[in-house]
């Protein structure tokens, strides 16, 4: 059975000279997720057009703890090109070290807007926030509490 793909993302780098494209897809699957890599660009969401284009795939039950989305694919499709060393370490360089570091300074940034419009919450609100429980495990309990957090300063300022 086939599931449909989403969540396409395109990598890009040149290394030596040589033009590199990965596109890389999440899929559902009877036991969870993967993610699959494909060398060049693909802009398809049906799975049977990218089948035989597949070079490397991660296949997970859960979740992921990666520094980015896709990390650990890419990092097997570099690992599976055809090149030699030096244009690997450097695909590694460009497209896996470069991306963890971006999204890195992405999440700083997040969390610094995030705190300083907390700061700017009142006191209650703080307290009901601290006293609450709320545990935040993804961008839509971020962007939930976002919006409590401006509704409080749009009413108390």
């Amino acid at each position: 059975m086939a599931y449909s793909l989403y969540g396409r993302e395109v990598f890009r780098a040149t290394a030596n000279g040589q033009d590199f494209t990965f596109t890389c897809y999440g899929q559902g699957t009877s036991y969870g997720f993967r993610h699959i890599c494909t060398l060049g660009y693909n802009d398809t969401t049906v799975a049977r057009y990218v089948k035989d284009d597949i070079i490397a795939k991660a296949c997970y039950y859960n979740r992921t703890w990666e520094s980015f989305k896709y990390e650990t694919v890419l990092r097997k499709a570099i690992n599976n090109l055809d090149v030699d060393e030096d244009t690997r370490a450097k695909l590694k360089a460009i497209v896996i070290d470069k991306t963890a570091q971006d999204e890195h300074e992405k999440c700083e940034k997040d969390v610094e807007s995030f705190k300083a419009l907390y700061d700017k919450t009142s006191d209650s609100f703080k307290d009901r926030i601290a006293n609450s429980g709320i545990i935040m495990q993804n961008d839509d309990d971020v962007k939930a509490v976002k919006g409590l957090m401006m509704l409080d300063i749009l009413m108390n300022n």
